[in-house]
């Protein structure tokens, strides 16, 4: 299943969602496991200066996939 959140005012945004299913290969190889994550992406501007970070937490086929990113600029 997929849920999504999306927020946009004059100087921000931001993007949530998070997503839990199978991921599924059938033919030469086969493979069946679970995918856990939820994601955020957001980005904030003031004056001249912008800032963006995107973070993603959980699981993909039991191997963890925690990623935080932060940037800024003007």
């Amino acid at each position: 299943s997929t849920t999504a959140y999306v927020e946009v005012t004059g100087t921000s945004s931001e993007i949530r969602f998070e997503y839990t299913g199978m991921l599924q290969f059938t033919g030469d190889v086969e493979l069946e496991c679970g995918i856990d994550v939820t994601g955020r992406a957001a980005s904030t501007t003031s004056g001249n200066t912008t800032t963006a970070e995107a973070s993603f937490e959980g699981t993909v086929c039991g191997v963890s996939a925690d990623v935080a990113i932060e940037a800024a600029g003007g």
